[in-house]
């Protein structure tokens, strides 16, 4: 078993290192996030790294508990840019923002899905400059820890807390 694993984790390596730092073997997204690790460390009041997702283009977001979601994509000239994208609830005048609990791409990687520690989500249009499309406050009563978003697009689901 350890030597399988060996093999399987060189095969990662070896996909990684040939192919712009992103390998995809089997169920396995191996992404260099340097960049974003960077960008992490350099914004104030970021938070620490809570929930992660990687979709088609080799795009790959963070979100933390400061409530910053962190999206990796990679540009016309095969290099990586890093985008920032954050939102904010105002109760009283006051700007709250939730800890980004689940994220979810779309299947073709133009959409990103959020949830939140609040209950709240939020779709970004991600195709260029990432733009807020809907947030909707107070969703849920507890956190959104789980996010998928389906292809077909006369399809719904949900599921609630389940105690």
């Amino acid at each position: 078993a350890q030597e399988a694993l060996r093999a399987f984790m060189e095969q990662i390596n070896t996909r990684s290192n040939a192919a712009n730092s992103y390998a995809h073997v089997g169920a396995v997204h191996v992404a260099n996030a340097k960049g974003m690790t960077d960008a992490i460390m350099d914004t104030v009041d970021a938070g620490r790294p809570m929930c992660c997702a990687v979709g088609a283009g080799r795009r790959v977001a963070v979100g933390t508990d400061g409530g910053f979601i962190f999206l990796q994509r990679e540009t016309k000239d095969k290099d990586t840019e890093v985008s920032c994208l954050r939102t904010a609830n105002n109760f009283a005048g006051l700007s709250v923002t939730p800890s980004v609990t689940s994220l979810c791409f779309s299947e073709r990687g133009e959409w990103l899905l959020a949830g939140y520690d609040d209950g709240g989500l939020a779709l970004w249009d991600i195709k260029r400059n990432p733009t807020i499309l809907k947030t909707i406050v107070g969703a849920h009563r507890t956190p959104v820890v789980a996010l998928s978003m389906l292809p077909v697009l006369n399809a719904s689901s949900a599921v609630d807390a389940i105690s």
